[in-house]
């Protein structure tokens, strides 16, 4: 008996991130679609963070963004889907920010408390990935802390 492999043309990836980014447009707010409006105003957000999984680690981008006057560069492994491209196989993704409890860049995932949202942008080879994984959008949402007296 010969059993055969079942192998796929396009990459799963790419069906992923195309659904990622309809999710992302809902809640971007569209002004024709009432419940896509509704869930802007509701989540105040307009972006699904992510990572993408590469065969041996996380995908790590470097970024450059500008905090008070100041190009400050970035290592980052959180990204925000802006368009996916079929024919090429490749996605252009933004780069989020990743920051710590002390509005600084956070160095490590572990000091991470939100997700900034950064100019950088770059394409990325989806034929490079293996695995995406979302993160709560909440992470992108400015927490104020006030004193208590």
């Amino acid at each position: 008996m010969m059993t055969s492999i079942q192998t796929y043309e396009e990459p799963c990836i790419l069906d992923a991130l195309l659904e990622l980014k309809k999710q992302q447009e809902q809640l971007e707010g569209c002004p024709s679609d009432v419940y896509s409006s509704l869930l802007c105003k509701l989540l105040d957000i307009d972006t699904i963070p992510f990572t993408l999984q590469c065969k041996d680690s996380l995908l790590t981008l470097y970024g450059a963004t500008s905090k008070k006057g100041k190009l400050h560069t970035f290592e980052t492994t959180y990204f925000r889907i802006e368009q996916v491209h079929l024919k090429k196989k490749t996605a252009t993704v933004s780069l989020l920010l990743p920051i710590d409890m002390h509005e600084c860049v956070a160095k490590h995932h572990k000091d991470m408390f939100r997700l900034e949202k950064t100019n950088s942008t770059t394409v990325i080879d989806t034929r490079c990935i293996c695995a995406i994984h979302c993160l709560d959008i909440n992470l992108l949402k400015k927490i104020i802390i006030e004193p208590k007296w």
